[in-house]
């Protein structure tokens, strides 16, 4: 087990933005590659803690700097390897967090959004994994039983999208609350089911398949419910699934 707690040093050299996480996980196990064969570090450590740069970085690049994938970015950290509780754990030393971005993206900016993103690290490490923040950093996405969460009492139709073919239906619980979206389009065999749904402090989005037809869901209420309640969804933020709700309310005719 490593005594001495040495400061490394990791730098992804320059990587278009949507390949950063890659980057910074091959390149922090190629680092401890030595440890790794001695057996004195478990991989799956250093995938931890590659996977927790990754979310902070992710906060940083997409949600505050608003970068493309094809972005070119830096990024250099430091850490150390010390034993903890006889295993051997990797602590980031954030203050030495510097990340480059070649957009012309005003330096102060970026220094900025790395400081409110560490600054409310242990928020962002602690919120879920979106499917977008998947596609960015190889994290598994968080997955919700919908029906652990949210109780769905009544499918309501509320119109339709023209443009689209879309057909929209409230979601309401048995008080009568809002609890989300169902937008359903036609397949030859039933239904195609996007349903968004939002509660207090979670929001999440579910795919689904129906033999119902997207204009008889209503009248299926109970099957569709059932499906919904035992789908596997996905977590979005909540703004975007406000924002769904919103653009698709204001189509509705």
């Amino acid at each position: 087990m490593p005594k001495e707690k040495e400061t490394r040093r990791l730098s992804t050299g320059l990587v278009i933005a949507g390949a950063y996480a890659d980057k910074l996980r091959r390149t922090l196990f190629a680092q401890l590659r030595d440890l790794l064969k001695q057996g004195k570090i478990e991989a799956s450590e250093v995938a931890r803690a590659a996977g927790e740069m990754n979310r902070l970085l992710y906060d940083i690049i997409v949600n505050k700097l608003k970068l493309d994938k094809g972005d070119v970015v830096r990024v250099r950290v430091e850490y150390i390897v010390e034993e903890k509780d006889g295993k051997a754990e990797i602590k980031w030393l954030y203050d030495t967090l510097t990340l480059e971005a070649f957009r012309r993206i005003p330096e102060e900016e970026v220094a900025k959004a790395v400081k409110e993103t560490l600054g409310k690290r242990e928020e962002v490490l602690g919120s879920p994994v979106t499917g977008r923040e998947a596609e960015w950093t190889g994290e598994k996405p968080t997955t919700y039983k919908p029906r652990e969460h949210v109780e769905i009492a009544d499918v309501t139709a509320i119109g339709e999208v023209p443009e689209t073919n879309e057909y929209l239906y409230l979601l309401q619980n048995k008080k009568g609350d809002s609890v989300g979206l169902i937008v359903a389009k036609r397949l030859d065999s039933g239904s195609d089911i996007r349903a968004i749904l939002v509660l207090d402090h979670k929001a999440m989005e579910a795919k689904l398949k129906l033999d119902t037809p997207p204009d008889k869901l209503e009248e299926n209420k109970e099957k569709v419910i059932e499906a919904l309640h035992n789908a596997e969804a996905t977590a979005i933020p909540n703004e975007e699934a406000q924002r769904i709700i919103k653009e698709y309310m204001e189509k509705a005719v």
